[in-house]
């Protein structure tokens, strides 16, 4: 959570899915990394998950500047420590 900045600011997000692995950044700070066994195919979402308190019903999510790379020469970004 220390990762997001606060609601008056944009979050980067970089969400890496090349082959059976997945892994995300957000500004910088690498918090996921995903090996699926079972399927190297699939389909991007963005979603919300959940609206826990009343004050946020109704809030807008927006996305901006998406950028989608396809084709065989990706390569990973260099692995954290």
């Amino acid at each position: 959570q220390k990762a997001f900045k606060n609601k008056e600011q944009w979050n980067k997000y970089r969400i890496e899915a090349i082959g059976n692995t997945c892994r995300t950044w957000i500004n910088g700070v690498p918090v996921a990394y995903l090996v699926d066994t079972l399927k190297e195919t699939g389909f991007i979402a963005l979603q919300v998950h959940s609206i826990n308190k009343p004050e946020d019903v109704g809030r807008k999510v927006r996305w901006r500047n998406i950028r989608i790379q396809t084709g065989k020469n990706l390569k990973a970004s260099p692995l954290d420590d």
